[in-house]
């Protein structure tokens, strides 16, 4: 019984490192994909300066949404590099 209840131990003390190693890896990842979140923006405002200079819109309003856009993203990734790391 007492070899029973140590092999059951030492089986979930090997389980519950290999669940801590995982959330770790998984929070490391998530903070890289976090931390780049602001190239997203960047290239949202990019492809809506694209969409805007093909379509040959006359308004300025598709200039200043993709500029703030560019702007933001730049923003979020200094930021957010400068916390994280």
């Amino acid at each position: 019984m007492i070899l029973f209840w140590l092999a059951n131990l030492y089986i979930f003390e090997a389980l519950k490192i290999d669940i801590i190693y995982y959330l770790k890896l998984k929070n490391h990842q998530m903070k890289e994909y976090f931390k780049r979140s602001g190239i997203v923006f960047i290239i949202a405002g990019v492809v809506t300066l694209a969409i805007s200079e093909f379509s040959r819109v006359e308004s300025n309003k598709m200039l200043i949404i993709s500029g703030g856009l560019i702007v933001f993203g730049l923003i979020v990734y200094v930021i957010l590099n400068n916390i994280l790391d």
